[in-house]
């Protein structure tokens, strides 16, 4: 599974972490593997998710936007994680979980605390 990044205003910024690694706004638009659980399952532990949404994404279209300024930052879009944990193999095909497989996720964190 892969991440595609399109436009970025900076490309430097890793994938997998949410909040820039300095003051200001990122931007960037993303597409490839979707990857989504829903319900009330868990990540790592049962009971794990029993539906997930499993789409690809041909084209780097959906916006990921996250902020940090000081010691607060947040974040709204396709935020990328990674899908090499061998619990995913509990809720997505096994062929899918391996090291530096990656995919995104629809998530939304408006607010967090961030160390400097």
């Amino acid at each position: 599974m892969k991440v595609i990044r399109g436009y970025s205003t900076y490309k430097e910024q890793s994938i997998t972490s949410p909040f820039p690694n300095r003051n200001g706004i990122f931007i960037e638009f993303r597409g490839g593997n979707f990857v989504h659980p829903l319900g009330n399952g868990k990540w790592f532990e049962p009971p794990y998710f029993d539906k997930v949404i499993n789409k690809y994404i041909k084209w780097p279209i959906i916006p990921f936007i996250s902020w940090k300024f000081g010691k607060h930052g947040g974040y709204i879009g396709a935020k990328a994680y990674g899908v090499d944990s061998p619990a995913y193999k509990h809720w997505l095909p096994e062929e899918e979980v391996y090291e530096g497989s990656q995919a995104i996720m629809f998530s939304v964190r408006p607010f967090a605390t961030l160390e400097e």
